[in-house]
């Protein structure tokens, strides 16, 4: 009795993504809702087609002849009223691809409502004339609203619904997949730049660890060394300056220089002279709480700034006195120019990286199978 009541598994169907339009399209025909979708397509038609005759009759000579009075007010309108049903007619076309017809279905909503707006008052103006005319249009429009209601009903099928999302999540895809190319294709070029701008840095780091390692370097890397130093003081003093140039501009409520002092704040350079100059001067023109305390505490901080300075200046000037140290210098601004464009290369190849590994199309295939099996159980995407 197990063997009998052992579920028989079902084996899937694999379809190329290429084949899963086609493949949708006719599982989906051979559905009594395709049956359904049929007949209320020539239904459909067949209010259009009465429609348009009657609009025919609108602009012919026998109706022009019957108009005896304001014949030109009539005409525009009966032209007006003409033109809008041909356009409506025109635009209100079923959908060939069964995948459209969710699409069709909400863009005919819009469509319906456009079109009643705008016919109703030409199709007004023509009531005295044409009554009974008038009556059989307005018939077959409500006829034609109907229809569509009953389209958007059948839409709402779960089949149907399926259809419409297997087409968005193609169209997706392949957006996607497009996408990726490109970012892919930009990123080729970044590479081949990337990989000579590595070979630059690397030369000029060989040559530069070449004139250090020289008999006479002793003295000069004694004094790069020193010069190192200085730096990272001058730098440290000069986050200490900011630091407190922080709290200060808090106070401040002078646009401009608030502004003027954000820049200095978030830059992470060493502060020159000038700078420091700079912002004592604005700090004596400018007014806000606790100034005069604050002001001394900003000054407290100029003989060790103007200090660290000194002291970097002489060691570079010794410097500058080897011709050897000169040959290096020349080295190390090459150096940092090449190791500046590499990061700066390196992090645009990153975040295109970072973009194509956020594009799943794994997803979408994931999504896609999902409604594909509702049309038919055992689909699947290879």
């Amino acid at each position: 009795m197990g063997l009998f009541n052992k579920k028989k598994e079902i084996e899937a169907n694999f379809i190329k993504l290429n084949e899963v339009e086609s493949f949708a399209e006719s599982t989906f025909k051979e559905t009594g809702l395709y049956s359904r979708y049929l007949k209320i397509v020539e239904e459909l038609n067949y209010h259009k087609e009465k429609i348009a005759q009657y609009n025919e009759v609108i602009i012919s000579r026998e109706f022009d002849k019957r108009i005896i009075q304001d014949k030109d007010y009539f005409k525009k309108s009966a032209q007006k009223v003409n033109s809008l049903i041909k356009e409506f007619l025109e635009e209100m076309t079923p959908v060939n691809s069964v995948l459209k017809i969710v699409e069709f279905s909400e863009n005919s909503i819009e469509l319906m409502e456009e079109f009643e707006q705008k016919v109703s008052v030409p199709l007004k103006h023509l009531e005295d004339v044409m009554p009974k005319l008038l009556d059989r249009i307005n018939l077959k429009i409500k006829s034609i609203s109907d229809m569509l209601a009953e389209f958007i009903k059948y839409s709402q099928n779960e089949k149907v619904q399926a259809l419409g999302k297997i087409k968005i999540l193609l169209n997706e895809y392949y957006e996607l997949e497009d996408q990726k190319n490109e970012l892919k294709n930009s990123r080729i070029p970044l590479l081949d730049e990337l990989t000579q701008v590595s070979m630059m840095k690397d030369r000029v780091s060989a040559r530069l660890e070449n004139l250090k390692n020289k008999r006479n370097m002793i003295e000069v890397v004694k004094l790069m060394k020193e010069r190192d130093e200085k730096e990272i003081a001058l730098l440290e003093q000069s986050s200490i300056i900011r630091v407190n140039l922080s709290y200060i501009n808090e106070l401040i409520k002078n646009k401009e220089i608030k502004d003027y002092f954000s820049e200095i704040i978030q830059s992470n350079e060493i502060l020159s002279k000038e700078n420091y100059e700079k912002i004592k001067n604005k700090l004596n023109e400018t007014e806000f709480e606790n100034k005069p305390k604050i002001v001394t505490k900003i000054n407290s901080l100029e003989s060790k700034f103007y200090e660290l300075h000194e002291e970097h200046y002489q060691v570079i000037r010794r410097l500058r006195d080897n011709m050897t140290y000169m040959s290096i210098k020349e080295q190390e601004d090459s150096f940092n120019l090449w190791t500046k464009k590499f990061n700066e290369l390196r992090d645009k190849v990153k975040e295109i990286d970072d973009k194509i590994s956020d594009m799943s199309l794994d997803f979408i295939i994931q999504k896609l199978n999902k409604e594909l099996q509702k049309i038919s159980v055992n689909a699947v995407v290879e």
